[in-house]
Parts: structure tokens; C-alpha cells; sequence
């Protein structure tokens, strides 16, 4: 074994490897090594998602759906089909004639009536709000409902495409696969890469 003041003795302090003999490699040469050792290979092949993991994208992935595929409520609450002359009134009431848990696909609705909605659940046609049950007051009967404040058009309602549109690039060519990468082009209905 080399001791420091052997390697010290080594041709002054340079920064040649007296260990291995050989010398540093120019900044050309090295560039040309790397560029060598880095290059793609030609072959490209589909897996199935099962055998992506830490695979190397050849080209970039596109989603093949919307998502949301549908408007939908961001919260719990109630779908209103406002009209013109509601646009921005306080202390509105609305007939309560729907309710639409997520997953269901509620009835259209007339300007001035409202349903019981869900987070996730279609906003139902008709309808061009949603406010959140904490900002509605339900009648004793259960029949209507009041909102004291200024309503406004589309609160609350996630377009169709929010997240992602379709054709969009999800995974980029290069990519090295991760778990997360396996989940989103399966939720968008990609079963190779």
C-alpha cells in the first residue's frame, strides 16, 4: 500500500493515479467516453404494465381519456340551475327536486330548482353552480333551500378534463418507470408502455 508521502513523491502533485498507473483524460476524450457509454440503445419494445418497473420510456405516453370524463361537484353540496336575473342576488331560495349521490346520474334541472349533490357525482344538465351544504340553509321541511351571499356561475364544478386532457403527454419519453408512473397510465387506460 501507497503511503501519502509515497504518493506526494510521485512526480511532484499531480493528478495522475500513481496507483494505476494511467493519467487524467482530457476534457475531449472524457466528453467522447461518456457520450459512448450513454447512447440509446435501438431496440424498442412494448411491456405490459406488470413489467415496466425501471424501464426507460422510448417515447412519450399519451392519456386516452378526460379526466374527470365529466363535470363533476368538487364538494357536497347543491347543484343550482341559476337564471340571469339570479346572478349574483343574496338570499335566493331554490326547490330542492334531486338528489345525486357520485356515481348517479341526476335528472335536469329547471332554472330556479336544485339538487342534493355529492363530491364526484355528474353535474346534472341545467345546472351551472354548486354550493357547498355548509353555505345553505334547508328549509324545516326539507324542501327548499336559502343562500344568503352572491352566487356566482360554476363554483365548485370540476370540468371535464381538469387533471388531464385527453392526448395529453402523462409520461415523457426518457422516463425511468416508477410505481406512481405504473398507477397513472393505468388510471387513463394505457396497458403498455
Amino acid at each position: 500500500m501507497l503511503k501519502p508521502s509515497n504518493l506526494m513523491n510521485n512526480q511532484a502533485v499531480n493528478c495522475d493515479s500513481p496507483v494505476f498507473n494511467q493519467s487524467l483524460m482530457g476534457a475531449d476524450e472524457a466528453l467522447e467516453f461518456l457520450l459512448d457509454a450513454s447512447t440509446t440503445p435501438e431496440k424498442k419494445e412494448s411491456v405490459s404494465l406488470d413489467n415496466s418497473l425501471g424501464r426507460i420510456l422510448a417515447c412519450d405516453i399519451h392519456s386516452t381519456i378526460n379526466v374527470p370524463g365529466f363535470d363533476n361537484s368538487a364538494m357536497d353540496g347543491y347543484a343550482i340551475a341559476l337564471s340571469d336575473n339570479q346572478l349574483l342576488q343574496k338570499n335566493l331560495s331554490f326547490d330542492i327536486v334531486d338528489r345525486i349521490p357520485a356515481g348517479s346520474t341526476g335528472n335536469e334541472l329547471n332554472k330556479g330548482c336544485a339538487a342534493r349533490i355529492f363530491t364526484g357525482a355528474p353535474i346534472p344538465k341545467g345546472a351551472n353552480t354548486v354550493i357547498m351544504q355548509e353555505e345553505c340553509e334547508v328549509s324545516e321541511n326539507g324542501a327548499q333551500i336559502t343562500i344568503a351571499r352572491a352566487i356566482k356561475l360554476n363554483e365548485n364544478i370540476r370540468p371535464t378534463g381538469n387533471d388531464i386532457v385527453k392526448d395529453d403527454v402523462i409520461l415523457s419519453s426518457g422516463k425511468q418507470i416508477q410505481p406512481q408512473d405504473i398507477s397513472l397510465a393505468s388510471s387513463v387506460g394505457v396497458g403498455e408502455l
